[in-house]
């Protein structure tokens, strides 16, 4: 059953690439995921991200001077929580899709800084003590870098990743993470 979310949402990004087209990349990437009660959080977690994204210019999203990047992102994510880090009731997993906003300034001669914003929805597998929903809302910021490498480009980013109902339903007390994470663009 995931394998066939997974296909959807790759055959999704796959179609809105092709019909709006403007020098697109794809981009892989993996990274960890790290939530604390200090960012918020009740529920200590830890965990695993690993998405698929289009990107392309937009100039619909310009922003104070800076073109803007729309990302498109589908994602699955693993969690583990709980004071022992055990499988079993807090393990969870979670698939999702986030569009986000990219602004680059350029760092060095070579590589590009860069901040994003997005907002996304997210199905998970089990409900945890700060998720009382299985959909969810997913905003989230981030800052990276991008440095060439041969014709493609390394895509190094960090986030900061709100999960929650958005008030509508249970204690909606959310997760919070950080996500630190590594790509390959194409």
């Amino acid at each position: 059953m995931p394998t066939r979310r997974c296909i959807i949402v790759l055959a999704a990004l796959a179609a809105f690439g092709t019909a709006h087209a403007q020098e697109p990349k794809w981009r892989v990437s993996a990274g960890a995921l790290y939530g604390q009660d200090w960012l918020g959080s009740e529920d200590t977690r830890r965990g695993g991200y690993y998405a698929l994204s289009y990107s392309r210019a937009e100039p619909r999203i310009h922003f104070w001077g800076y073109d803007g990047e729309l990302d498109i992102e589908g994602y699955y994510m693993f969690t583990k929580g709980g004071s022992d880090f055990v499988a079993g009731p807090n393990s969870s997993h979670h698939y999702g899709v986030l569009v986000i906003g990219r602004y680059y300034q350029r760092y060095t001669r070579a590589t590009r800084a860069f901040v994003e914003a997005g907002w996304g929805l997210q199905f998970t597998n089990r409900l945890t003590h700060d998720i009382d929903t299985r959909v969810n809302s997913t905003p989230m910021v981030g800052v990276g870098l991008v440095s060439p490498l041969s014709d493609k480009e390394v895509m190094f980013s960090l986030r900061y990743f709100h999960i929650s109902n958005a008030g509508t339903a249970g204690g909606n007390e959310g997760l919070n993470f950080f996500q630190l994470s590594v790509g390959l663009r194409f």
